[in-house]
């Protein structure tokens, strides 16, 4: 079972142009201490591990 996390809140990375809507749910590929890679919608992106767990909760 992969682990999911759902977006608690709209969410914009500083660095990124893409965004997340609150809801949206995040199925983790791989976890680094520095980054996280996720999967959103069929589509790949990384972010900095603190932005990635503040801006989301467990999907239970």
């Amino acid at each position: 079972m992969k682990l999911k996390r759902i977006f608690r809140l709209d969410f914009k990375p500083l660095n990124s142009p893409y965004r997340f809507a609150a809801g949206d749910v995040a199925t983790v590929t791989e976890m680094e201490k520095s980054f996280v890679k996720i999967k959103v919608n069929n589509k790949d992106y990384i972010l900095p591990y603190r932005d990635f767990m503040v801006s989301t909760r467990s999907a239970v």
